[in-house]
């Protein structure tokens, strides 16, 4: 049963008394949909919100919901941004809109003494339902904005705590209740105004969540556990949004994975920072260098780059192709959208995630002018030589230690890799070597050869 209190207090009651042990910002609701609170032609949303009340209009119902395990007493369900630009327009942080007929331009502090009390007099309608769960919390936000302009993303924000909610949202943005450290890829400091958070490794900003949009994109191609390069429906997105089955070691699982390919974007956006004055990839680049991993993750079970700074080059070049200033490739396409150049085709393809064909053709198209090949290592699956190569070879060593030529048994005796597995080596008897587990362990990526002639040439010194 549905039950709550209802309140009507005055703006200066509700800063005194409920604002102190409320939580304006809680993890499922979205962040402000305007970062800069002073508009330009236009007044901001808090600018709007500020006006309405001065000049006496309902700004409608807020909703709260009573919690146990916080700091704070209550929570924001619907109505979060309201309540925060009030408190931010009375500190000082943006004054009314300058369009506004009598008060335009003006602080909380220059308004007319009386019109200062008239704001702090205005009432505010609170509705208070009692402890409910994340769950509860979450969908009641989606009911309450149906009918409100709330993106795909907000409403899967507003999942709460659900594991793929959490990982989401703690991998892009700090949240201050977690003390979370988010992915590199996404170091942020705040901006000259401190109104915003500037993104130091990447040239996009989080507005709309479109940020933990893109993570999350992602991430469903790893819970999924198939096709790499595929589709990633709204519909897809929301059914893993609602997994609440998924354990914490198999969310801790998927984070890795993702932390994990988040590290190639986050490299290959440094490389193009050291040619574009520290500008890192827009958000068609990150899409793209994403695709471009995915696909590779499908042909190649393992791989690394070679050399970042070149794959940017040859990346860069490519995609400019398509949608740079001047596109080359203008050869006429045809698709469900009729005749068009394929720089055209490409320009919507990047935003395509329904049609696996197109996100297909996208990649295809990327990929045609590079020689991605030459960027990569590919790596054996299987990083470890099972005993029975071990025994064929140790014997055919004479049973000594490959490194030192000393007496060695199979209880000591591991397999080494004589070209290394991380340069592209491959597990298999032609490139084994049987040493003792102390060298195996002491030479590290080290060449076998390479450990081999210092631990030979020790002996002669």
């Amino acid at each position: 049963m549905l039950t709550y209190t209802y309140k009507q207090i005055s703006i200066g009651t509700y800063l005194t008394e409920l604002e102190p042990i409320t939580n304006d910002n809680p993890v499922g609701q979205r962040p402000p949909v305007q970062t800069n609170r002073i508009g330009g032609s236009k007044p901001s949303k808090a600018q709007s919100i500020i006006a309405a009340i001065i000049d006496g209009f309902d700004i409608g119902e807020i909703k709260l919901i009573e919690v146990s395990e916080s700091k704070f007493k209550l929570e924001s369900v619907d109505g979060g941004n309201r309540k925060r630009e009030i408190k931010n327009f009375v500190n000082g942080y943006f004054p009314v809109h300058k369009s506004h007929s009598k008060y335009g331009e003006m602080y909380f502090s220059q308004l007319p003494e009386d019109v200062r009390k008239q704001f702090m007099a205005y009432e505010l309608r609170f509705v208070i339902y009692n402890n409910k769960s994340s769950y509860w919390k979450g969908k009641q936000f989606r009911v309450f904005n149906t009918t409100t302009p709330v993106n795909h993303q907000e409403m899967l924000n507003s999942y709460g705590d659900t594991p793929i909610a959490k990982i989401v949202r703690e991998t892009v943005r700090v949240i201050e209740d977690v003390n979370n450290i988010p992915h590199i890829l996404f170091k942020s400091k705040l901006s000259p105004k401190g109104d915003d958070y500037i993104f130091e490794h990447i040239s996009i900003d989080n507005g709309r969540l479109k940020l933990e949009e893109y993570v999350a994109r992602i991430l469903l191609q790893f819970y999924r556990n198939g096709k790499m390069l595929n589709t990633a429906t709204n519909e897809e997105l929301e059914h893993m949004y609602s997994d609440n089955n998924i354990s914490n070691d198999a969310a801790n699982k998927l984070k890795e994975k993702l932390n994990k390919f988040l590290y190639w974007i986050m490299d290959l956006s440094r490389a193009k920072m050291k040619k574009h004055s520290g500008r890192g990839l827009g958000y068609r680049e990150l899409v793209m260098a994403s695709r471009m991993f995915l696909s590779l993750m499908d042909k190649h079970k393992s791989f690394k780059v070679n050399n970042f700074d070149n794959l940017w080059l040859d990346f860069t070049n490519s995609l400019n192709s398509f949608i740079g200033k001047n596109p080359t490739k203008i050869e006429t396409h045809k698709d469900d959208k009729g005749v068009r150049t394929q720089s055209e085709a490409m320009r919507g393809y990047i935003g395509e995630y329904k049609i696996l064909k197109k996100i297909e053709t996208s990649v295809d198209w990327l990929l045609a002018d590079m020689d991605i090949e030459s960027h990569i290592l590919t790596q054996d699956e299987n990083r470890t030589f099972n005993r029975e190569l071990i025994e064929q070879v140790l014997a055919k060593q004479g049973y000594k230690d490959y490194v030192d030529n000393l007496p060695l048994t199979m209880e000591n005796a591991e397999g080494a890799h004589i070209v290394p597995w991380s340069q592209g080596g491959k597990t298999t008897i032609e490139n084994l070597a049987v040493t003792s587990k102390y060298h195996n362990k002491a030479m590290g990526t080290l060449n076998v050869e390479a450990y081999k002639m210092i631990i030979n040439n020790r002996k002669v010194s």
